[in-house]
């Protein structure tokens, strides 16, 4: 094997590496943000929540992704600070990997785990629907 074969798979093997241990810096950090969020907004109940308008369950909804979109931003910020070991190696750059801009496994973690929140959207759904 050549040289520069070597360090092709040399640096594809670190940027995957990378790649996996993003992708469980997000999930861990959207499992505990979701957990401390659950102390902050109001638990889900099928009964409250179809008494309730249409606007009222469309601003929490709202809010809610609002609060996401802020966390996500933050913990962007606080996973790229944190360094990754095999920087430098064959070259590669840790900043340059396009998953440290899109979390979308933090994303997905945060909708995924909030309590109630894919309920209230699908209460919205049904009671827009209604109305047409």
């Amino acid at each position: 094997m050549n040289n520069k074969l070597k360090k092709s798979i040399l640096f594809r093997s670190v940027k995957m590496l990378d790649i996996a241990l993003l992708g469980i810096y997000f999930f861990t950090f959207g499992l505990i943000s979701s957990i401390i969020m659950s102390y902050f907004t109001p638990k889900y109940d099928e009964k409250v929540y179809m008494k309730k308008s249409s606007i009222a369950i469309t601003f929490e909804i709202y809010t809610t992704i609002a609060f996401f979109m802020i966390l996500v931003y933050i913990i962007r910020k606080i996973v790229k600070k944190i360094p990754y070991p095999f920087d430098g190696v064959a070259g590669f750059k840790h900043e340059r990997v396009r998953e440290l801009k899109g979390a979308v496994i933090l994303s997905l973690t945060l909708f995924a785990l909030h309590s109630g929140f894919k309920e209230k959207v699908k209460i919205l759904g049904e009671k827009i629907k209604d109305k047409f």
